[in-house]
């Protein structure tokens, strides 16, 4: 019924080819592209599978919630875990636990947390400032240290101090990456996931460290969760929490874990196993998309002289001194600071 090339309607393993076995892997999105090219907008790329190219079709498929709309399973299980928002596959099932979410992610929620994300960014200017100074800066590791600590400090009351610490940031995108990097092989191979829970830890670092990575941010999620769940209820001093490291300016408000403890939900969806999965997600996508998308937008400035110009006319008519900080609610009425 759908056009495409014959393998790929009868076998996975044409998408397994070139996702892992052509080069360095991860080529099937390219080749996708070349099967519009011949054959339309709409194509099967495997037995399972259409991809439609066509602006115009993405209302439809994101039409709201009043549409029900599940989950694909496959993709949902590729990072491991099945009690995140993310990997959640019923569409009832996905709005309680993201109806948790919205309030503490919400606009308003994280207006009140502007000065704290500006000290953020501020560091960050330094950082990116310094390592200049050194020789050229692989942007996607120090926006993703600046993203992660952000995300960190306001979500969990930690920050693991990325930015202030170079080697770290480089062993924390490794760990991003690793994720990344599996998601094609676990969707080929979803009991991969469940495999891997059978061999030490030790083991698992030396014959698949990508792994064994990622296991080990699972597991200290998990950790953070029931300490979370243990302390539900009493009050901890502020004061304590500050010695303990926590990155004060975001510690007014709870962590994501006392968030979803004190929330009207059922009792199974404040296990510790599915709390520490959410936070496990937030911190693997929430680091990452912030990192890709800062990335993507600063290369594109940087090899385009009239649009970096343009931006920078836009912006000094709202910040003549760049030692001043730009209020969010200025930028977002920016005509290049939005997207329409």
């Amino acid at each position: 019924r759908f056009p495409g090339p014959k393998l790929a309607a009868a076998t996975k393993w044409y998408e397994f080819y070139w996702d892992i076995m052509k080069g360095d892997g991860g080529k099937y999105t390219w080749e996708i592209q070349k099967m519009h090219d011949i054959y339309g907008n709409i194509v099967r790329v495997n037995p399972d599978e259409l991809h439609v190219k066509d602006p115009e079709w993405y209302q439809v498929l994101y039409s709201g919630p009043t549409s029900r709309r599940d989950r694909y399973p496959p993709a949902a299980k590729m990072i491991g875990v099945t009690g995140a928002t993310f990997s959640t596959v019923s569409h009832s099932h996905h709005r309680i636990r993201r109806r948790a979410l919205n309030p503490y992610f919400s606009k308003s929620s994280t207006a009140s947390l502007e000065p704290f994300i500006q000290r953020r960014v501020e560091l960050l200017c330094r950082s990116l400032k310094q390592q200049l100074r050194e020789g050229p800066v692989e942007l996607h590791t120090i926006y993703l240290a600046f993203a992660n600590d952000t995300v960190c400090s306001f979500a969990f009351h930690y920050s693991m101090n990325l930015l202030e610490d170079p080697s770290l940031a480089r062993d924390w995108k490794a760990t991003i990456s690793a994720i990344a990097s599996m998601t094609p092989l676990v969707k080929q191979f979803p009991w991969l996931h469940d495999a891997v829970e059978w061999i030490p830890p030790s083991l698992l670092n030396r014959i698949a460290p990508q792994f064994a990575r990622i296991k080990e941010l699972q597991a200290n999620m998990m950790n953070e969760a029931i300490k979370a769940t243990e302390n539900h209820g009493r009050s901890l001093d502020s004061k304590e929490t500050n010695k303990q490291g926590l990155d004060d300016g975001a510690t007014s408000r709870p962590t994501l874990f006392k968030h979803l403890l004190s929330f009207s939900l059922p009792a199974k969806e404040k296990t510790p196993k599915r709390i520490g999965e959410e936070a496990f997600s937030i911190i693997a996508a929430g680091g990452e998309t912030v990192a890709r998308t800062l990335t993507i937008a600063t290369y594109h400035l940087l090899v385009n002289p009239t649009a970096l110009e343009r931006l920078r006319d836009e912006l000094k008519g709202v910040q003549p001194d760049p030692d001043i900080a730009l209020e969010y609610r200025t930028a977002e009425k920016l005509p290049w600071m939005v997207s329409n």
